[in-house]
């Protein structure tokens, strides 16, 4: 009797291992971050300074996902995320705080991802080129 429940847990046991070791290969791999970088005009010209911002849009994405980074002083950026650079496949929303040549600020609504209107999808690939052309 005895030596049939230790079969019985030496197998269960040589299951359990065979399935941890099977499961994660069933999974799909997750998505790789894609490299996304641009430039930001403010009417017409180049944002001289600021941050752009993406973060998942809540009404296509059920992920909390998030990207930034600093304006250079000819208004191209290239985005990461606090893990390290690139941005996970996926929707976004964007705000953009940002100053322009003649240190005038971006209107507020782009300070505001639920109003700026600005929204892109990052899909797997790339890399990616965004330019923002914002107007007052």
């Amino acid at each position: 009797m005895a030596a049939h429940r230790i079969n019985l847990l030496l197998a269960l046991a040589g299951w359990a291992v065979v399935a941890i070791l099977l499961f994660p290969r069933l999974l799909p791999d997750p998505p790789s971050p894609v490299p996304v970088a641009g430039t930001i005009f403010f009417q017409g010209q180049p944002l001289r300074a600021g941050t752009i911002v993406l973060t998942s849009d809540p009404d296509r994405d059920d992920r909390e996902l998030s990207a930034h980074a600093q304006l250079r002083p000819d208004g191209t950026f290239e985005l990461h995320r606090e893990q390290g650079p690139g941005v996970l496949p996926g929707w976004y929303r964007v705000t953009i705080f940002g100053v322009d040549g003649s240190g005038r600020g971006t209107p507020e609504r782009y300070r505001d991802p639920a109003r700026s209107g600005l929204l892109c999808q990052i899909a797997p690939g790339g890399p990616i080129t965004l330019d923002f052309h914002l107007r007052p």
